[in-house]
């Protein structure tokens, strides 16, 4: 690899500082003529060109916000390299350095990871090397994937047993691979998916598992953890068939998680599972502070929404109340009549 150095020009960038660095090279942020920020990769030597290359050229033709932009593939200048996207948040690594994601971020993380793989896998192209340092934020917190296919060769895979793979980095991505992947070589999308499954765990925990432990036994994280990380990471003929499913589970898992712990005024819809105490598709119960312990049982809108319940006078209320206006509109006049029969009689003797 060429010396890089900070200010040094690259075609049309100028070199600003290291990123990082992976097991197929070095990671540089640059700025064009205008200003705008860019992220340079250089390969580490022949080998990781060829992986490097195969990978970018694959990322290039997949669209999608989930799935870091490859602006320039340049193989035949020197120095080689490919230009990305670049994305200021971030990669996961950095991000579950300072501990693990609460319910919410862990939750939009996976929907964005989830949705990756999805266009990748529509896409007719693998992934095969998600892990949190592949997981990069953008400025505005979309989680994107980048690195497609640069994981480690098949010669490494088979080695891998006693990862005696002489770097560091081809064992820290060996730790994510499937075990069909490293024991068959079987590339498929399962594996990817049950990379995310260990990427849930870690992301959830802090740590990778070590056994057959669910997310719970590891630290405190919420149900739906246990229930998505089973599926990603069950055997082969058990696991959950593709990254589009897997977003459906994550979202359905979600919506009954949060009608569980939903305050009782806040409106149930009608195409929601209700909840036990609640009746079927048909009627919708809602509670409200103000019901002062009544249940009132109202048939869903259209649209299949419930309207907040409002206080409103019951008939029996209602015909209580217009008969104490009635009897007091009677009495004033009764009076009324009185004072006129008075007047009346005070004239007469006064003629």
């Amino acid at each position: 690899m060429d010396t890089l150095r900070t200010g040094r020009r690259i075609g049309a960038y100028r070199l600003e500082h290291r990123l990082g660095e992976g097991g197929t090279g070095e990671v540089w942020l640059a700025r064009d003529e205008r200003g705008e920020r860019f992220a340079l990769k250089f390969p580490r030597d022949g080998g990781s060109l060829s992986r490097l290359r195969d990978g970018a050229l694959a990322q290039a033709r997949i669209r999608h916000r989930n799935v870091v932009p490859v602006l320039g593939v340049y193989t035949l200048r020197s120095p080689e390299h490919v230009v990305y996207g670049y994305c200021a948040g971030g990669t996961l690594r950095s991000r579950l350095e300072r501990g693990p994601l609460g319910e919410r971020a862990l939750a939009a993380l996976l929907r964005d990871v989830l949705a990756g793989l999805e266009a990748i896998h529509a896409a007719g192209q693998l992934h095969l090397d998600l892990k949190p340092e592949n997981v990069v934020c953008s400025g505005s917190g979309v989680w994107k994937l980048t690195d497609l296919g640069a994981g480690p060769p098949d010669d490494e895979l088979e080695r891998s047993a006693g990862l005696e793979t002489g770097t560091i980095e081809v064992a820290l991505t060996l730790r994510y691979a499937a075990p069909e992947l490293l024991h068959e070589r079987r590339r498929w999308p399962g594996a990817d998916l049950y990379s995310c499954g260990l990427v849930l765990f870690e992301a959830a925990t802090g740590k990778l598992p070590t056994g057959h432990g669910l997310p719970s036994e590891t630290a405190r994280c919420p149900a739906w953890c246990d229930l998505l990380y089973r599926r990603l990471c069950a055997p082969v003929d058990r696991r959950i068939e593709s990254a589009a499913a897997a977003r459906l589970l994550l979202d359905e898992l979600l919506r009954r998680a949060g009608a569980r712990a939903a305050p009782a005024s806040v409106i149930v819809t009608a195409d929601d599972p209700p909840p036990r105490t609640l009746p079927s598709r048909g009627m919708q119960r809602i509670v409200t502070a103000s019901s002062a312990g009544r249940r009132v049982a109202r048939p869903a809108t259209r649209g299949g929404r419930v309207r907040r319940a409002r206080n409103r006078r019951s008939p029996a209320a209602s015909g209580a109340s217009e008969t104490e206006a009635s009897g007091g509109s009677a009495g004033e006049a009764v009076f009324a009549f009185f004072l006129f029969w008075l007047l009346l009689a005070a004239l007469g003797g006064s003629c």
